[in-house]
């Protein structure tokens, strides 16, 4: 049985995010595959999760069983389409049916209505408290929420771009609000985009102050927007030391005394991003562990989804996807111990 969340929303303008679709939540849990080996613990040292866009514990059973380890995260998005709609929050339950630590990737502003400077002031408290409520009352008390993810680029209607003063002020509000809720265990996770983008903002100006933030992360894909021949030395080279990049994460991170968790990363096929990503790339794969392992990551969630023209999928159910066979067993070998 399937259900959709109509609320789940995800938008792509972007290099390297997923793009527009809703979260598809199979509700069965605790299927048994047969035939399968039974996963190992996770071969990392942090929590190793995985996003699949579906509910309960199957289709993260699954992905254990593919990488021979077992699954240790999983994450959802939540954009509401109105402020009336902030407390239904059913993507919680559905996630929380799986019984792992959970990242949820939450829009500060709904499809229609609002505004940074009034979030600022306060103004959506109580929708903000409606939300929190829900969120332990649908089994999320100990949720990492990601809020305002990429908020560096201008694809998103809560883009700070423009005002990062009043972007970080209405954050300041919002886990204000959600930290007097009764029954909350929440964490809270800054996450910009990686990389310049085609704002230039520098995210640092839209810190909103370490006594508000948990975790420092960013969403991390696999893309080229240079030269089609670029080796993939090249490309790793770009995406560790652009501006922004993830150099500069675990400086930033490391200077404000806060451990990364990365909550978005993926792979992307050579026809991804509008033919930009860098397809089966197993050095990227080597490479980012090596990176998590050196910067003690605390969590991880692989977007093992395909939105559109957008292939991320490592695993399809229990089997490798074909578009990344040499990618996918550096990651069986990096993240599962094989």
């Amino acid at each position: 049985m399937t259900t959709t969340l109509p609320t789940v929303r995800r938008t792509q303008t972007r290099m390297r995010t997923a793009v527009a679709g809703v979260i598809t939540c199979s509700l069965a849990a605790g299927v048994v595959l047969v035939g399968a080996a039974a996963p190992a613990e996770a071969a990392t040292r942090w929590q190793s999760g995985v996003y699949t866009g579906e509910c309960g514990k199957t289709p993260v059973t699954k992905f254990g069983s593919w990488r021979h380890a077992h699954v240790e995260r999983t994450s959802g998005y939540f954009v509401a389409n109105r402020w009336s709609q902030m407390s239904n929050v059913g993507v919680v339950r559905c996630l929380a049916a799986a019984k792992l630590p959970m990242t949820l990737s939450v829009g500060l502003l709904p499809s229609s209505g609002g505004s940074l400077v009034a979030g600022s002031k306060g103004s959506y408290n109580a929708y903000w408290r409606a939300f929190g409520k829900s969120v332990v009352h649908n089994g999320g008390s100990h949720v990492t929420f990601r809020l305002g993810w990429e908020f560096n680029g201008a694809w998103f209607k809560w883009s700070a771009a423009k005002d990062p003063k009043h972007w970080a002020a209405y954050w300041r509000q919002i886990v204000k609000t959600l930290r007097k809720v009764p029954g909350e265990h929440f964490s809270f996770e800054w996450s910009p985009g990686l990389g310049a983008n085609s704002t230039n903002l520098n995210p640092a100006r839209a810190w909103p102050g370490a006594g508000y933030v948990n975790y420092v992360g960013a969403s991390v894909y696999d893309v080229w927007y240079g030269s089609g021949s670029a080796s993939a030395y090249q490309r790793w080279h770009q995406l560790e030391h652009e501006k922004y990049g993830l150099a500069w994460l675990a400086a930033f991170a490391k200077k404000k005394h806060k451990h990364i968790g990365i909550s978005e990363w993926g792979l992307a096929s050579r026809g991804s991003f509008a033919g930009h990503g860098n397809g089966d790339n197993a050095y990227f794969i080597r490479h980012f562990y090596a990176w998590m392992k050196r910067v003690h990551v605390r969590y991880d969630v692989y977007f093992n989804r395909q939105h559109g023209a957008n292939e991320h999928r490592l695993a399809i159910g229990t089997s490798s996807n074909g578009a990344f066979s040499k990618a996918g067993a550096a990651y069986r070998r990096s993240f599962g111990g094989m």
